[in-house]
């Protein structure tokens, strides 16, 4: 919610009682620079449509006055850029002692940055925070200079949500679900959004994370249904996160099928990993990704009724 001087005040309070908990210290780091800024705000709200031309989930936005081609991504806890792009944009920037985590399980340096209005469509925020990498780091140095960054969940969930279609069309603003009276099937663990998906008739819970290009599911899912592994070559798998790219030993499955926002979707080939990646990869069956989610004709993330849906 971008309340990052409240944050900082309730890791304070953790750090008395846990002096030594590493999480609480790097988070202290981080929410020091964070409630340096002002907190933000949205502006304005108006019912939007964005086009990408390459189908990817995103499109073109305002950063101070300037054109961005920035990519949605649910799994980050802030919006992200790169120290070119902070200078291109006139954005302020501090330093900072935290790190933050990637998809690969590893730590990385970062600096912060504060835009000052971004506009998206008829939307607008102001005070926007952003974290700043290296230009050098996956996955933005093979990239143009315009579209090193991307969106995360802060703006998102302000914005309420969007609406998506695989052929390139973004919605926000004003986001309605048609499925009003199904169950809420997303929830928070901290910043991450969670939702749930089903296997064999049984609920499981998984991360959503639409910066994530494909779809792996975790060791919990692998001891929970160990017959779908018998006889399954195990492999490595390389999984790229930010700055750094790590292999991780799984069973790759030919196909698996399952259900997500009221959909039946297909996983192939689905691979199961078999050792733990990163906290989250001990705690959820799966992470979501675009794998599956490009699976649907139009895919809703509705933050204020707290449900996803594909169809």
């Amino acid at each position: 919610m971008g309340k990052f001087r409240a944050a900082l005040q309730a890791t304070e309070a953790g750090l008395r009682l846990a002096p030594d908990k590493p999480d609480f210290r790097n988070a202290r780091e981080l929410f020091l620079g964070l409630a340096q800024f002002p907190e933000m705000k949205l502006i304005r709200a108006k019912p939007s449509r964005i086009v990408s031309e390459d189908g990817e989930l995103g499109g073109e936005i305002s950063i101070n006055g300037h054109r961005a081609l920035y990519f949605w991504d649910s799994g980050a806890d802030l919006s992200v850029t790169t120290v070119s792009e902070v200078e291109r944009l006139g954005l302020r920037m501090l330093s900072s002692k935290a790190t933050v985590g990637n998809s690969a399980g590893g730590q990385i340096e970062l600096k912060l940055a504060l835009a000052r209005r971004v506009t998206i469509g008829e939307c607008e925020l102001e005070n926007v925070p952003f974290l700043v990498f290296r230009d050098d780091q996956q996955p933005f140095s093979d990239v143009s200079q315009e579209e090193r960054g991307l969106i995360g969940l802060p703006v998102q969930f302000a914005l309420g949500g969007f609406r998506w279609k695989p052929s390139g069309e973004l919605e926000v603003g004003s986001i309605r679900n048609s499925q009003l009276s199904t169950e809420p099937n997303l929830c928070f663990n901290g910043s991450k959004p969670l939702t749930e998906f089903r296997f064999q008739d049984t609920p499981l819970t998984a991360q959503l994370d639409t910066g994530a290009v494909s779809t792996d599911l975790w060791p919990p899912f692998a001891r929970r249904f160990p017959e779908i592994l018998e006889g399954v070559k195990r492999e490595k798998q390389t999984i790229g996160g930010i700055g750094q790219n790590a292999d991780f030993e799984a069973a790759v499955v030919d196909r698996i099928s399952l259900e997500l926002g009221g959909m039946p979707l297909v996983l192939a080939p689905a691979p199961v990993y078999l050792e733990k990646i990163h906290s989250g990869s001990e705690r959820y069956y799966a992470n979501i990704g675009m794998e599956l989610l490009r699976q649907a004709a139009r895919v809703t993330l509705d933050f204020r009724m707290m449900r996803l849906t594909l169809q």
